[in-house]
């Protein structure tokens, strides 16, 4: 078929046009599934990851060849000394940094902070290589060196004031097509 050169002149923008042909190629968004915990509780637990409660999505990928794109964005605080967030497909921890000793491989900064009114946000994202159709899980887990209290979604004192807040945390993951 040949091609014709249309002219901005002869074209009305403010017309619906129809597109009859497929889009095919990599860099395509295939699905997107979200996770929003919007509620606020208090999570314990030392010297071993647990999972962070309702911060998790299942997907299954359409292709093997797939790639899935996940984003966290987590508000919280720990009053403790130490506090890490990590992102997990299954049981595997993915995106993290290299583990050297004792020292615990994670995706985020520590969420310890010293005072009554404050909350971090930490957010960090990883583009996953699955290589399956199964339905997969991708959760968030934290690791603590006390017992002291993992504080979502609130601040660590709570108070019942303007001056301070609560939030909500999400995790998004997208297929992409490869």
């Amino acid at each position: 078929m040949a091609l014709s050169k249309i002219q901005a002149e002869s074209m009305n923008l403010a017309d619906t046009f129809a597109f009859s042909g497929t889009v095919s190629g990599a860099g395509k968004v295939l699905q997107v599934v979200q996770s929003v915990v919007d509620g606020t509780y208090n999570l314990t637990t030392a010297n071993s990851f647990a999972d962070v409660s309702s911060m998790y999505v299942d997907i299954t990928p359409s292709a093997t060849s797939s790639k899935v794109l996940c984003m966290v964005a987590f508000h919280g605080v720990h009053v403790g000394s130490n506090c890490y967030l990590r992102l997990v497909r299954g049981s595997t921890a993915i995106g993290t940094g290299v583990q050297s000793g004792n020292k615990s491989s994670v995706n985020s900064g520590n969420l310890h902070i010293v005072g009554s009114n404050y909350m971090h946000e930490t957010n960090f994202q990883f583009l996953d290589s699955p290589s399956t159709t199964s339905e997969t899980r991708y959760k968030v887990q934290f690791i603590t060196d006390s017992t002291d209290g993992l504080k979502v979604n609130r601040t660590s004192g709570d108070a019942n004031a303007l001056y301070t807040g609560r939030s909500s945390s999400t995790i998004t993951v997208m297929e992409i097509s490869a």
